[in-house]
């Protein structure tokens, strides 16, 4: 079980990395195995965009958000959750903040290469970095 789940981890790492590969060169992706490392990475770089699954060990996304809301400068990085949740599966464990973007699981490729280039669009003001 662990090691299908790890397999999984790698495939998306894969994907995440690849995609941003093609993206604006002064991109940079940085991955974290849990939520715990997310939350030690998240402080220390302050990224422009985190993109999360809700179901994790130690502890879950829902964890990581409420952590990120309680801080005003955190609580300004956009939140893109990607999960397989039902939306009435994350309302009965509390909904998520206010500007968090849910895509569901299997998230299709192009709306996710989609929704980079609107975010790359709108981060650099219009101004397309190739």
């Amino acid at each position: 079980h662990l090691s299908i789940r790890r397999q999984r981890q790698m495939c998306i790492r894969d994907r995440y990395e690849k995609t941003f590969a093609r993206r604006a060169a002064a991109v940079t992706l940085h991955v974290a195995a849990d939520a715990a490392e997310a939350l030690l990475l998240i402080e220390r770089i302050r990224p422009t965009l985190i993109i999360t699954d809700l179901v994790m060990e130690p502890f879950d996304g829902f964890h990581l958000l409420k952590v990120l809301q309680r801080s005003p400068e955190l609580s300004r990085i956009k939140v893109l959750v990607v999960s397989a949740l039902s939306p009435a599966a994350i309302s009965e464990r509390g909904g998520l903040p206010p500007g968090v973007i849910v895509y569901r699981k299997r998230l299709v490729q192009e709306r996710f290469e989609g929704f980079l280039d609107a975010f790359f669009l709108a981060a650099t003001k219009g101004h397309m970095v190739q």
